[in-house]
């Protein structure tokens, strides 16, 4: 899988509309939120555990669209604060 990490600013659609996927990294499943698209390939985001567990800090990566499998959010293993709530009612099929 190509994973590449990204220090930039991604580019926005509408504010608390993104869907979140289930994807692999380094041989884990991972719940992530895409905040972006471009040329089959999206930005995600995920939580990612500070080395000494008391802290988390959203990473982000650039990664195939086709390596990710679309989940709900209330199947996500965590959630935006932000999300707009009903958006994803209509999008999850509720």
């Amino acid at each position: 899988m190509d994973h590449s990490h990204d220090q930039s600013a991604p580019e926005q659609s509408d504010h608390g509309h993104f869907r979140y996927v289930q994807l692999e990294i380094d041989g884990q499943l991972v719940d992530a939120q895409v905040i972006a698209r471009e040329a089959g390939r999206v930005l995600v985001t995920y939580p990612q555990p500070d080395n000494d567990q008391t802290d988390t800090r959203m990473q982000s990566l650039w990664i195939d669209e086709g390596s990710t499998l679309r989940i709900r959010r209330e199947d996500s293993s965590w959630n935006n604060e932000e999300d707009d709530l009903d958006w994803h009612e209509t999008q999850d099929g509720y």
